[in-house]
């Protein structure tokens, strides 16, 4: 499977048959801005006053930003997601194949405008700052983790926040994705931020330090 800078799809695997929490797996692969001038003003553009700073930590610079999620997102109905998994299901019976993948177009469906700015050390050690509004204020948001995951509520900087670590993240070469949250509404309008890692090396204090600093 190919997919060009701007493209996302979704896979299905047989093996994830009896997974109802993830009938098939998004995949994306963004256009990357990797001048932050520019990424900044699209971000003012699009009405968010908080702006990626150029480094986290001290030694995490800015790479790159990108719409959408680098991990992918699907942004289909209940409905729609019942309909392609049936199809992708029966072409996966009908051929024998255990992988089936169909081209998906988010941009236009997609509950949330999400933009997700990159950050990496010298030790190719990842950050990823996203933000996110909903183009709907009566969208519901619900996030989806296996049974190991660690969940744990907390505060910061006033702010109500989320704290995740999942040791089966499926879009990592680690198998860790860990991240806080928050929300922040002004004006009628919420932005829902997320600082998250994939590295095995970064600790809960760490990434909580970073996001304060934001």
């Amino acid at each position: 499977m190919t997919l060009n800078p701007g493209e996302s799809a979704v896979v299905y695997l047989s093996d994830l048959g009896n997974v109802k929490s993830l009938p098939f797996i998004p995949v994306s692969q963004p256009d990357v801005n990797e001048d932050l001038d520019t990424w900044r003003k699209a971000l003012t553009y699009r009405h968010f006053d908080v702006l990626p700073p150029d480094s986290l930590l001290g030694t995490y610079r800015f790479t790159g930003g990108m719409e959408l999620s680098p991990f992918g997102a699907y942004g289909g109905s209940e409905t729609d997601i019942a309909a392609l998994l049936e199809e992708m299901k029966a072409e996966s019976e009908e051929s024998g194949k255990d992988f089936i993948w169909r081209k998906t177009s988010i941009l236009t469906s997609f509950p949330l405008l999400s933009y997700t700015t990159v950050y990496r050390n010298s030790d190719q050690e990842r950050l990823y700052l996203v933000m996110e509004t909903p183009r709907d204020s009566k969208v519901k948001i619900q996030t989806l983790a296996p049974s190991s995951a660690k969940y744990e509520e907390m505060e910061l900087n006033g702010h109500d926040a989320h704290y995740l670590i999942n040791d089966s993240y499926v879009y990592t070469d680690s198998h860790i994705y860990q991240e806080i949250s928050w929300m922040i509404e002004k004006e009628g309008q919420a932005i829902i931020y997320r600082l998250g890692s994939d590295s095995p090396a970064m600790t809960k204090e760490r990434l909580m330090e970073a996001a304060k600093s934001i």
